[in-house]
């Protein structure tokens, strides 16, 4: 599980679980959502998380409706949600072009742990470049289905 702001820098990553359980679990056992769920508990309503249609609607977790009506205020939501969300595409494809070994058809051959360090390490040095004003090389050479 990643976290991204809109100036696309990682927030947090939990590479824990590999896809080896479902994202409601990790959502659940996350220390993000301890951290949000103890600031709404605090009196904070500033505060919320885009996820996508996986994750439980809380009061600080925003997802998409599903089932809305065409050209109804909840499919406009839906919409607008969509284009917010879509900055944890746009940070991982950076990401992936900064760090081709991260690339779908690419396999690291490590132990799954060595792999999510691999994969925090990647994280860490893509904000650092951010932070460096270091542009990422052209997005040409990926493909979008490999994000």
């Amino acid at each position: 599980m990643v976290n991204c702001d809109y100036d696309l820098r990682f927030l947090s990553i939990n590479p824990a679980h590999a896809g080896a359980a479902h994202d409601s679990y990790i959502w659940r056992m996350s220390r993000v959502k301890t951290e949000l769920e103890r600031c709404y508990n605090e009196g904070d309503r500033n505060s919320w998380l885009l996820g996508y249609s996986g994750y439980p609607l809380q009061p600080w977790l925003m997802v998409p409706f599903q089932n809305a009506a065409p050209n109804s205020p909840e499919d406009r939501y839906n919409q607008r949600h969509a284009l917010a969300r879509n900055c944890i595409e746009r940070c991982n494809g950076v990401l992936k072009t900064r760090f081709r070994c991260l690339l779908s058809k690419r396999t690291l051959r490590y132990d799954p742990e060595t792999v999510g360090d691999i994969a925090t390490a990647c994280a860490v040095l893509h904000n650092m470049c951010i932070a460096a004003n270091v542009e990422p090389p052209p997005i040409n050479n990926v493909e979008p289905e490999n994000w």
